[in-house]
């Protein structure tokens, strides 16, 4: 009887383990979620309520707003973020006073560039093939596609972010990694995150 108990018990403590888990990465699924869906609105000052206050510390959050709109404003770039999905959510961290996890997750965006000065079909067709082959060779060969009708490139990236909390539980916050601003995050992350990198 006794055995049955402890087994129980065990039993019971897993589960509850288990769906504690679970409720925090809910939570920071839905949480990713309308960050990029405000993103996707380009609605950038509200999705600065999404980005931990320390990394305005380093970037003043109208700056970083400001580095958004300069990208729409762009005259020889047409540029739209579709949709982010997470992958993958890993197990939470807890570093000095806040909880930090790891999340995988895609990108779609569709882009066309422009041409400062009339092109002739030949010069077109060099561009485009310049370009996609740039593009594959960041994102791969099946992340790049090309509508040959309308000249945009729609583009699936897969990148990793790092979800914040203080308490480990709701109010995450995120902070997206680019390899190219590693003098940034090391501003931003603690040194046991930078690493895991």
């Amino acid at each position: 009887m006794k055995t049955k108990l402890t087994l129980l018990t065990s039993l019971f403590l897993l589960l509850s383990l288990s769906i504690l888990a679970q409720d925090y990465k809910a939570n920071i699924h839905k949480r990713f979620k309308e960050f990029s869906d405000l993103i996707v609105a380009s609605e950038y000052t509200k999705s600065m309520d999404y980005i931990p206050d320390v990394f305005f510390k380093v970037v003043p959050k109208e700056q970083l707003v400001a580095a958004f709109e300069q990208i729409l404003k762009n005259k020889q770039l047409e540029y739209k973020i579709i949709d982010f999905k997470v992958v993958d959510i890993e197990e939470s961290k807890k570093i000095d006073s806040n909880y930090y996890v790891k999340l995988k997750y895609t990108s779609t965006m569709k882009m066309k560039f422009i041409p400062s000065e009339p092109e002739t079909p030949d010069e077109e067709k060099t561009r485009l093939n310049l370009t996609k082959d740039a593009l594959v060779s960041t994102y791969g060969a099946d992340n790049v596609k090309l509508d040959e009708l309308t000249k945009f490139f729609t583009i699936i990236a897969t990148k990793k972010s790092f979800a914040i909390s203080q308490n480990g539980k709701t109010d995450w916050k995120f902070v997206n990694i680019e390899t190219n601003q590693k003098g940034l995050l090391e501003k931003v992350l603690p040194k046991e995150i930078m690493e895991t990198l």
